[in-house]
């Protein structure tokens, strides 16, 4: 993701939107598979941090469930 851990902030993905979460659900719809995926760093309301987010797609792939990880550690 980057070579330091705050490299994480500039490429992480807005909720719903970004290349990681559409390969995932295009996966999961051209397989017709439940696919758990995850860590994807989605932003967070706080702009110097991310979620660590495990992303949940159904066989048509749409969006099952998420669960989103604040990170415990600082970077």
């Amino acid at each position: 993701m980057g070579k330091d851990e705050t490299d994480k902030v500039a490429v992480a993905e807005v909720f719903g939107d970004g290349r990681l979460q559409t390969a995932l659900k295009t996966l999961a719809a051209e397989l017709g598979i439940i696919l758990f995926g995850g860590t994807i760093p989605l932003q967070s309301t706080d702009k110097t941090k991310i979620f660590n987010t495990m992303l949940v797609y159904g066989r048509s792939g749409e969006l099952l469930g998420f669960y989103h990880k604040m990170p415990l550690f600082g970077y």
